[in-house]
């Protein structure tokens, strides 16, 4: 299964929709998310917290995680916290992953549109 992370407080600064690593992608934000999408989000998917609060967050989501291949949600949520301390390392500033989905944010923006 693949878990998608959205990340406040990082911007990517590279032109593709995404960076393809082993069991690991960067993606950037492509469309924007309206309250309308995330309150659709809800009635089709079982959503663990106020919808209202996800489109509080999206609105600084720049970028995702997504990690690939895994079973569980811990073993992910694992990783993208040794990638978030990697990062540290390497001089990005901390920033902040609020919640996990099984769908990225470009996936989800704009279903209210169509």
């Amino acid at each position: 299964m693949n878990y998608f992370f959205p990340c406040l407080g990082i911007e990517t600064k590279f032109d593709e929709p995404l960076i393809e690593l082993e069991n690991l992608a960067i993606r950037r934000r492509l469309f924007p998310t309206s309250t309308f999408d995330v309150a659709t989000l809800e009635t089709r998917h079982k959503v663990h917290f106020p919808y209202q609060l996800i489109d509080v967050y999206l609105a600084n989501c720049k970028t995702e995680l997504e990690v690939r291949g895994v079973k569980h949600f811990e073993e992910a949520a694992d990783r993208v916290q040794i990638i978030r301390m990697l990062f540290y390392l390497e001089g990005i500033a901390p920033f902040l992953v609020p919640f996990c989905t099984t769908y990225s944010v470009n996936d989800y923006s704009g279903i209210k549109s169509e």
